[in-house]
């Protein structure tokens, strides 16, 4: 099961009502963090892996596209690890195991600072006049350094992560 741990902006927007906070049986693989952020005047969702810190930006959704959110999610999730070099069978080992979702208030307050940080990062980026597609700004966000994390940069620590859990199977 995916749990995604939403902010308060987050479940609000999407209408749900969220579960309580899964023990220590959820596998931090496949929990995620989600933040909401206006951006150009426009609804984004920025996603963070719990173990790797992998992120990811989806947008602009709308209402109608906030109700199919997990379908979404799966989708821009594959097509993020696959611009980011993964290999195509690591994803659908991955994908094949996210059997529903379930919605959480956040927990990590670690986390959630790094969301942020993220958030800052994309702002910046889209400050500075830069002319960039938002498949530009996911590969940077996975090139932004991460002291806490074995590889330092979260896109590698995905790809490994994913590699050593499910290569050859």
């Amino acid at each position: 099961m995916m749990t995604i741990q939403c902010t308060k902006k987050m479940l609000d927007s999407m209408k749900v009502k969220p579960e309580p906070k899964p023990g220590d049986e959820q596998d931090a693989l496949y929990a995620w963090h989600a933040n909401l952020l206006m951006l150009q005047r426009r609804k984004f969702i920025l996603l963070m892996n719990n173990k790797t810190r992998y992120n990811f930006l989806i947008g602009p959704v709308t209402k109608k596209e906030m109700a199919k959110f997990e379908k979404i999610m799966r989708q821009e999730l594959a097509a993020n690890l696959a611009a980011d070099g993964t290999d195509e069978e690591l994803i659908k080992a991955y994908l094949s195991r996210m059997d529903g979702v379930r919605f959480t208030k956040t927990s990590e307050r670690s986390i959630l600072g790094q969301l942020n940080e993220s958030a800052f990062y994309i702002e910046a980026i889209l400050d500075s006049g830069e002319s960039v597609s938002l498949s530009d700004i996911n590969r940077r966000l996975n090139e932004f350094v991460m002291l806490k994390l074995p590889l330092v940069y979260s896109g590698k620590t995905m790809i490994a992560e994913l590699t050593g859990r499910f290569a050859g199977h």
